[in-house]
This record gives C-alpha cells, structure tokens and sequence, in this order.
C-alpha cells in the first residue's frame, strides 16, 4: 500500500485476522541540513532541483530545510536564486520545468500551510500566488519547528527554511517529526557525525514498536542523480515512524518491521 499513514493504521485489525503480510510506503518530511563548512553552491542547486523535481510530489523531496545561523542569509539568497528560474506551466510545453500540483485538495493543504506559516512569525520569501492547480516554486523563510509545513507532509514545491545554531540542535530539530524516510546533509567537519546519528539499520528489520527519530536513507554531500541509483530495485529504501513498515503475521503474533527494503522480483530465472 502507498499513501497516507493515517490510512494504513487503520487497517491493522484486518491484518490481524486475515493473516496476510502487509506492506505500507507512507509519507516523508524529509529534512535537508546545511552546515557552515557546507559548499552552499552545490548545496543550493541540489535542493532546488530535489524540491522542484515533480513539483515537489514526491515522498522524498526535502521539505524541512534546516540551515546554520552563520551562512543562512548566504543559503537562502542562492537557493531563491535557483527558486526564480524555474519556468511553470504546461506539461504539454516542451519549456516548461515545472507543472501543477496533482489536485484542488492538494492546493488547499499547501494554501493552509502557507496561511498558518505567516501567522507564527514566517515570511513568503518567493511565491505564494497560487493559480488552479499552478503552484510556483514558494519559499518560507524563518521558518519555525510548530508550523504546519514543518510537521505535516508538503508534497508540493513549497519549500520551509530554519535557522538552527549547534549541531546537537539540528539533531534534536530533524529527529522532533512523526515521519523517518529520508535526510540530506551537506556540509565537512561534523557531517558524518550527524550521519551517523540519525541513520536508521541498513536493511527492514524487527522493531518492538514504532521507531521515530531515526531515518532510512541518508545522503551526505551526494546529489540525488547518483545517490537515487538503483533505488528499490538493488538499493534498498524505507523508513521508520509512520514512513513506512511491514506487518507480518506470525502465528498469532503481528511482527512489526522497520528500515529499507528492496521492492523488486528476480525476473531472470523460473521461480523455484
């Protein structure tokens, strides 16, 4: 099953009786860091092209952008620069990079996130102006961990933008979320020892209860056209908290279980 983990949960008891294994992709809220030492060019240009790739309707677009306090004006004056150029409109039109959201209940869930980012002290920084099912390219800057868009997944190109000082406290800022599929970070000195942190076991595994704070997949100072290779098919993905999980009835046992996966069939030879 793909979609809303609010869905999935609710179909526990049928699993229970039926006794049939049951396999849940859900969503992300995927959290990119930028540390100072961060080479913010390259940084920039991965986070436009991953927030903006279809719109932004995918589970593992970046949707939380935390960057440090000491390059975050330079950050956010690059990344908008990125914002400003890409062309939205027709699908049909061979200029266009960037077409609409997938629906009017879509629209909605960005326009309230949008409303409820500039009640707590945010401030739409590029975009905002949203035409049908068109919504453009949208930066939030000052963005704060109790807004929507900083909780619930965006699944458009909407991207919200926080300052964090310490990387303890970017730490405790990515791990403060109910979902657990993918992270980024960019940056040299401390990048691996956040990495470390905050990655989950490298393959599904059994798990008492669901596990938050920790994530799937982790890309460190890789773009997503190399660290996106393979994926599902010989690179595993998944992850924890309501991100995804697996039931799998064993007697009269449920067995919960975590982490990436591979979803792929060998087609290369009869089945046994």
């Amino acid at each position: 099953m793909f979609g809303s983990d609010r869905h999935a949960l609710q179909h526990e008891n049928a699993v229970r009786a039926n006794k049939k294994k049951f396999v849940f992709e859900g969503p992300g809220k995927d959290p990119f860091i930028v540390l100072a030492d961060a080479d913010l060019e390259q940084a920039a240009a991965e986070l436009a092209f991953a927030k903006y790739l279809y719109a932004g309707q995918t589970c593992t677009a970046p949707e939380r952008i935390y960057v440090q306090a000491q390059v975050y004006d330079d950050f956010v004056a690059r990344f908008l620069e990125l914002s400003r150029r890409v062309r939205l409109g027709d699908p049909a039109d061979r200029a266009t990079e960037m077409g609409p959201v997938i629906s009017r209940e879509a629209v909605k869930g960005i326009k309230a996130q949008l409303k409820d980012a500039v009640a707590k002290g945010g401030r739409i920084a590029l975009g905002g102006t949203i035409r049908g099912n068109l919504v453009p390219p949208t930066v939030v800057v000052e963005a704060t961990q109790e807004m929507q868009g900083m909780q619930d997944e965006t699944f458009g190109p909407v991207a919200f933008l926080a300052r964090f000082s310490t990387t303890e406290e970017v730490i405790r800022l990515a791990r403060d979320n109910r979902y657990g599929l993918r992270a980024t970070i960019y940056g040299q000195a401390e990048a691996e020892a956040v990495y470390k942190t905050l990655i989950g076991q490298p393959y599904c595994h059994p798990v008492p209860s669901f596990q938050f704070g920790v994530f799937g997949t982790i890309s460190v100072n890789q773009p997503r056209s190399e660290s996106w290779v393979g994926a599902f098919v010989s690179k595993p993905v998944g992850g924890y908290g309501y991100s995804g999980w697996i039931w799998e009835p064993q007697g009269d046992t449920l067995i919960l279980k975590q982490g990436p996966k591979l979803l792929s069939l060998e087609t290369s030879r009869e089945p046994d």
